[in-house]
Order: C-alpha cells, then sequence, then structure tokens
C-alpha cells in the first residue's frame, strides 16, 4: 500500500510541479488534498503531515538531483 501511494504521489508531483515554485508549496498541495479527500485524515494532522515528510525524507517522493550513491 505504500508503494502505491508513493505511485500516486509522485504523478501528482509531476503534474504540478510546474505551477509551484518550491517544493514546500508542492508539499502543501499533497497535505491539502488528502485533508480535503479524506475526513479521517484531518482528525490526525501532525501525523499525517509527519508520514508524508517521510516519504520525502526517504527520497520516496520528490525530484532527487545529481544524488550521490554509496
Amino acid at each position: 500500500m505504500y508503494e502505491s501511494v508513493i505511485d500516486e504521489f509522485q504523478l501528482k508531483i509531476i503534474s504540478k510541479r510546474k505551477d509551484y515554485q518550491t517544493f514546500d508549496e508542492v508539499m502543501e498541495y499533497l497535505i491539502n488534498l488528502l485533508f480535503n479527500r479524506d475526513p479521517i485524515l484531518c482528525q490526525h494532522k501532525r501525523l499525517t503531515r509527519a508520514i508524508l515528510f517521510y516519504m520525502y525524507w526517504n527520497c520516496d517522493i520528490g525530484k532527487v538531483d545529481n544524488a550521490e550513491t554509496e
């Protein structure tokens, strides 16, 4: 399920990236999309934001340019 959410977010990020100046704005777009789509997530805003940030921090979502690999 986690992987399918990542795939969905990646497609949404690609489609909206050119509309926003910073990735922070894209993250806010995703957060608002989630909150508007599911009222249960609105009840757990901090957890929802933490999971989305984890996806970004873990490089599961977003664009990685010139990333060094070990």
